[in-house]
């Protein structure tokens, strides 16, 4: 025999010997990686733990689409009337109270899981007897029926039945859950503002050809039959942002892992005044927001500010960057100041705006949590985006005004008009600037956190002038749909002249003069700060080319088939009042649907802000309260859905 027969011989040998132990180690590797064909299968009964209670992400999960994708859910047909069932707003690990998190929820000890039998492992009619982790389940029970377990966080499983014919045993070892901390940061496009978790519902015996100014009448709030509901009331924060669609579409994507996703989003949100400081002046009415005074200290800032106001406003209780520090702390270590930021301030685009000055950053010596992905969305507000498309909506006469929206808020004690601040492009240009060293502040931090720079993935924002109608169309529509921000501003102000439509030659303008100049830079920040970008603009397009902009309208919207999204004005009389006659009007709002996957445009008018929004002010008995017009120009639920499809968290 030759030496390499005898060799071959001996290896051929070694394997028979060693065959019965190797057998059962590749099956495993085998089932791990065809999860089909397993032996026995598993999942994760609660895989998004945002929710305090399985029973609510389950039926959160009977009623997402079968195709996996944010967008096909939330245009399913009926999604908004179900929303008060399928959101557990109240039922979740948020504490509004202290601006953080409960920990025990969202980071549980165990994880209750589900297993059966395969099918084709053990035939119809047997009994199984349970063990995990080697310890035996009270009961046997039907082999291919769900059985619930418990198993330790963090660390490997076995599972293993014997059947009632046989006392072989069916192993699945070193199994193990998955869990991926993915945290949202931002502003009113991380928030979703606009787009509530529960939209507004009104009485139907009230609701039927509404006058345009029925929102000021003293009892308007008599037209209302549920209030609109918000996760976060304070930073109007929703459930259907796409940072929260995107966590829930991967956690729906792998039944054998858990998304822990915790959200500190709020709309208005700067990168100083919000992420690195105490927010000021958040858009919502919450029991928990803190009253603004020069006297009470204001978390994050070291030092004095240029922009704490001296009104009666308010502000959160926690900077973004310290209560993610809060959450990201190991074994409950408190956060506490670890570094400080002293930077010379730099006058931003915006009446009374400031970049940069004293700020604290907040951490833990003892480490932190692992994060998997930050989803961000800031920059917007600093670069001054809300205000230049304020600008294409506002008339030149009215814009150069002594009014306030033009930034003399304190002087009419308008803080309601916060929102509505105008800024030129040339103006914006301060802001878009400084949006490089902005970032490198925000880096910062979640460098501190142990977050590598390819783990972030940042909101480029989008531009939404992307349309097929005419211009001149557009502003008459506009017009109508903005009715309700006219009115409130000439209720405060006595000046009729706000005719809140685009503006031909503004809005044509504004994607060379702003928005192609925010996207590059933004893009170039990104590249060399090494995140990744979210590209929003895809979210606005479509095939036909109607697209999802500001000025997008269904072609039926000429007849009474408009989708009800669509529709722009209320009943108007006298006619000479109505800028878009040929165009139908609400005749019933009660039928309103907030998230319409009809409608065309993708951008909120302020008549379906408040139509969405409404909510009746306890303070004042029969009116609403003026938070609404914080919805007015931000995407829907609808293009939230598509920039979420849009994320890779896999």
């Amino acid at each position: 025999m030759t030496k390499t027969n005898a060799t071959r011989r001996l290896f051929l040998t070694c394997v028979a010997t060693l065959a019965p132990f190797l057998m059962p180690i590749f099956s495993t590797a085998m089932a791990a990686s065809n999860p089909a064909q397993a032996p026995i299968e598993w999942e994760v009964v609660n895989r998004f733990t945002l929710f305090s209670q399985a029973a609510d992400f389950e039926r959160l999960e009977n009623a997402w689409s079968a195709s996996g994708l944010a967008a096909d859910t939330v245009n399913t047909p009926g999604f908004t009337r179900k929303l008060r069932q399928l959101l557990p707003i109240d039922r979740t690990a948020w504490r509004p109270e202290t601006g953080t998190y409960d920990k025990a929820v969202l980071f549980p000890t165990t994880h209750q899981i589900r297993i059966r039998a395969a099918a084709s492992q053990v035939g119809e009619g047997k009994t199984c007897h349970w063990k995990v982790n080697g310890v035996p389940l009270a009961a046997d029970t039907p082999c291919t029926q769900w059985v619930i377990a418990r198993v330790p966080t963090g660390a490997a499983f076995s599972l293993a039945y014997t059947t009632s014919s046989t006392e072989t045993s069916v192993a699945s070892e070193n199994n193990t859950i998955n869990e991926k901390l993915i945290v949202g940061l931002g502003d009113s496009f991380a928030s979703g503002e606009g787009n509530p978790d529960y939209p507004a519902t009104f009485n139907p015996q009230r609701s039927k050809s509404p006058h345009f100014n029925w929102y000021f009448e003293r009892n308007a709030a008599s037209m209302i039959e549920h209030d609109a509901a918000w996760w976060d009331p304070a930073c109007h924060r929703s459930l259907l942002s796409w940072q929260a669609l995107a966590a829930l579409r991967e956690a729906m994507r792998d039944k054998q892992q858990v998304v822990q996703f915790a959200s500190f989003a709020c709309s208005g949100a700067e990168v100083y005044d919000g992420f690195l400081r105490a927010q000021l002046n958040p858009p919502g009415v919450s029991p928990y927001l803190l009253k603004n005074s020069r006297s009470s200290p204001l978390d994050g800032l070291d030092g004095l500010s240029k922009t704490y106001p001296v009104n009666d406003g308010t502000h959160l209780r926690l900077s973004q960057q310290h209560a993610m520090a809060v959450l990201l702390c190991r074994d409950d270590q408190p956060a506490k100041v670890v570094q400080s930021l002293n930077r010379d301030y730099v006058k931003g685009p915006a009446h009374d705006q400031f970049f940069y000055g004293p700020a604290q950053i907040y951490g833990c010596p003892g480490g932190y949590r692992k994060v998997y992905r930050v989803l961000s969305s800031l920059g917007g507000n600093d670069a001054g985006f809300s205000g230049v498309v304020t600008w294409t909506l506002i008339g030149k006469t009215a814009r150069f005004a002594n009014v306030p929206i033009v930034g003399s808020l304190h002087k009419f004690g308008l803080d309601q008009l916060r929102n509505l601040k105008v800024i030129a492009p040339e103006q914006a240009a301060i802001g878009v600037a400084q949006l490089p060293s902005l970032y490198e502040d925000i880096n910062q931090v979640l460098t501190q956190f142990g977050i590598e720079p390819d783990h972030v993935q940042s909101l480029v924002y989008p531009d939404p002038t992307q349309h097929k109608s005419s211009l001149n169309q557009c502003n008459r529509r506009t017009r109508d749909g903005n009715k309700a921000l006219q009115l409130f501003v000439e209720s405060k102000t006595g000046n009729p002249n706000f005719l809140m439509g685009i503006n031909e030659t503004e809005y044509g303008s504004i994607k060379s003069l702003f928005i192609d100049k925010l996207q590059e830079k933004q893009l170039h920040a990104f590249s060399k700060l090494g995140w990744r970008p979210v590209r929003s603009n895809p979210a606005f397009t479509t095939e036909d080319h109607v697209g999802h902009g500001y000025c997008s309208v269904a072609e039926t919207c000429s007849t009474q088939s408009c989708p009800s999204g669509d529709l722009v004005r209320f009943w108007n009389k006298p006619a000479v009042d109505v800028d878009a006659p040929d165009t139908p009007p609400f005749m019933d709002i009660s039928t309103f649907d907030a998230y319409d996957s009809t409608r065309a445009r993708g951008m909120r008018y302020g008549n379906d802000a408040i139509l969405s929004m409404a909510i009746r002010d306890k303070r004042n008995t029969g009116r609403l309260q003026s938070d609404w017009m914080s919805g007015s120009a931000h995407p829907t639920a609808n293009v939230h859905a598509l920039i979420a499809d849009s994320v890779d968290l896999r």
